[in-house]
């Protein structure tokens, strides 16, 4: 058999033991990844930061890249009448401008969510889907509440203390917060097909709807241009929007990265669009951007995808879950879904009047580490919206210190964090290949990296079948995280022997045979299984020092040195 990772135990040497430890400790949240919800933001600002615990989402913060910890956290958990819900929408941010990218607007919080009424039927006497769900927090605290998208009701203690936003289709809280909290949702999905969407005229001029939601600052020509050649051959105000949102795909060299790199242009809107690589803030905020650039009534929602399925029931959404897409109004229809995000096909939700091209899935949340860090910037002031008892921010007291030891040890933190984000880069970058390669062998490769970054014991002199029993092994035992299954990966033992009997059939059976397309999501079910058993301290040395690079690197040297003739 093939054998892939000839290097020694996975632990650290000294000097990367010293490394990491620095890195953790002194680098902190600037290489470390930190949750994407703490402060999820979908708009093109001056940048702002700020710590969170990622309980909450910030809906006033400017665009700022941000990544998921290696252990996510439990926030709500989820029950809803249907198989395959929809978003479980935050807030909406209605106001974009240059300065401060996309924010809330003025909050109306003269509506009481125990009103008699329906909170938000869809329009034009639609059925919509009805759609039922009992909500619990599990770790979220935060002033605004996760409910499904026009909702009609939601039952809470104190329904006095929680505000409706009829604009927005916002509740929120005053002077309560989600902790703790076990409420009822009932809602309508509104469920248009393309023809629904396509016989939908212009928003009429004059209505409010229009004059609110396609507002801009002015955009730098760059981006009305490619608005203008994007939309040039549509006939309905749906087909403006399908080839705005089509142009947000592989094809055209977007990439769904974590990790960020810095514009030259002086706008962020324009950045994306040159650079092409982003989360789904900016994929979602550029969308909307575009689409009222078109004419057309658009805005952005912050919340969650719906979760995974747990085995005793219901749903559990966790930090990993935080997502921001697009919302757009027809005219008689309402504000329809459309997300422009190639995120992870397991957490995307079904829109089936936006279908997701192929080259849009992903197999795997992207693990990308930012580059060397930057110096935060002070968020911008959110607009004030009409819930009492708002505090506005302070400002930073002068520094008076030398700046020499400051300049030295961001030089000192810089060069670290560059090494740190050039080995994840690198072990990235190696990963992605091996799954564009498809090949049994080059799956297997990935799969034993993986292991071998985690620290699980790998022995390139068994076979497949060994090796796979032997991971089986670790998946099924009490493991750091409640073992695999526990975890929501429940066929992990099942995709590393379909892995190992792939390659020992590549291996030894006829030359020539056609590879399963199928192994690629094998090779994700198995590769998450792993990582769930995996210590946090072990997801994160994986992270920032994987230890297969190094056995890559040694056997590549060792290949490379001239061999002694034995001695006569």
């Amino acid at each position: 058999a093939r054998a892939v990772g000839r290097g020694g135990p996975g632990g650290l040497d000294g000097a990367g033991r010293a490394a990491l430890a620095l890195a953790a400790a002194v680098v902190g949240g600037s290489v470390v990844p930190t949750l994407p919800e703490g402060r999820v933001v979908a708009g093109f600002g001056p940048g702002g930061g700020g710590g969170s615990t990622g309980t909450a989402l910030d809906a006033a913060a400017a665009l700022q890249g941000q990544l998921t910890l290696p252990q996510p956290i439990d926030l709500l958990r989820f029950d809803a009448s249907v198989l395959d819900p929809g978003y479980l929408r935050v807030v909406t941010l209605d106001v974009y401008s240059a300065e401060d990218g996309w924010t809330v607007g003025n909050l109306d919080g003269e509506t009481s969510v125990g009103q008699p009424d329906d909170l938000a039927p869809l329009p034009g006497r639609r059925d919509g889907r009805r759609v039922e769900a009992t909500i619990t927090a599990v770790g979220h605290d935060d002033r605004f509440l996760p409910v499904l998208t026009s909702p009609l009701t939601v039952e809470i203690a104190d329904p006095g203390a929680w505000r409706f936003d009829p604009t927005t289709g916002t509740v929120f809280g005053r002077d309560v917060t989600t902790a703790a909290q076990s409420y009822r949702v009932t809602a309508v999905e509104a469920r248009p097909t393309e023809d629904d969407l396509r016989a939908a005229g212009e928003v009429p001029p004059g209505s409010p709807v229009r004059e609110r939601d396609t507002a801009l600052p002015p955009l730098d020509p760059a981006v009305t241009d490619l608005v203008a050649s994007l939309t040039a051959g549509a006939a309905t105000p749906y087909d403006a929007v399908r080839a705005i949102q089509g142009h947000f795909s592989r094809a055209n060299g977007f990439v769904y990265s974590l990790a960020t790199r810095p514009g030259t242009s002086g706008d962020d809107l324009v950045d994306f669009l040159q650079l092409k690589q982003g989360y789904c803030e900016q994929y979602a905020g550029a969308m909307a951007a575009m689409v009222r650039a078109a004419g057309i009534p658009a805005r952005v929602a912050l919340g969650y995808t719906p979760g995974r399925v747990q085995p005793g029931g219901g749903r559990l959404v966790t930090s990993d879950d935080a997502h921001a897409w697009v919302e757009v109004y027809f005219d008689d229809l309402g504000w329809v879904p459309f997300d422009p995000t190639p995120i992870d096909s397991e957490r995307a939700v079904d829109l089936p009047w936006a279908p997701r091209p192929a080259d849009q899935e992903v197999l795997e949340r992207p693990q990308d580490v930012p580059t060397a860090p930057t110096a935060p910037q002070s968020a911008p002031t959110p607009q004030q919206d009409r819930v009492d008892g708002a505090t506005p921010q302070g400002t930073t007291a002068a520094q008076t210190s030398s700046a020499r030891p400051v300049l030295v040890a961001a030089g000192v933190l810089g060069g670290l964090a560059a090494l740190l984000a050039g080995l994840a880069g690198a072990r990235a970058l190696q990963r992605r290949r091996r799954v564009a390669g498809g090949s049994p062998a080059a799956l297997w490769d990935e799969l034993a990296a993986t292991a071998r970054d985690l620290g699980l014991p790998w022995d390139p002199a068994q076979t497949p079948r060994q090796q796979a029993a032997a991971l089986t092994r670790t998946l099924e035992g009490d493991a750091v995280a409640g073992g695999a299954h526990r975890a929501g990966v429940p066929d992990a033992a099942v995709a590393v022997g379909r892995l190992a009997r792939a390659e020992e059939a590549a291996s030894y059976g006829r030359p020539g045979a056609p590879a399963d397309p199928s192994l690629g999501a094998a090779l994700t079910r198995a590769r998450r299984g792993l990582t769930a058993t995996a210590a946090p301290r072990a997801r994160l040395r994986a992270l920032l020092w994987p230890a297969s690079l190094g056995d890559a690197l040694a056997a590549a040297v060792t290949a490379r040195l001239p061999r002694r003739n034995p001695a006569a």
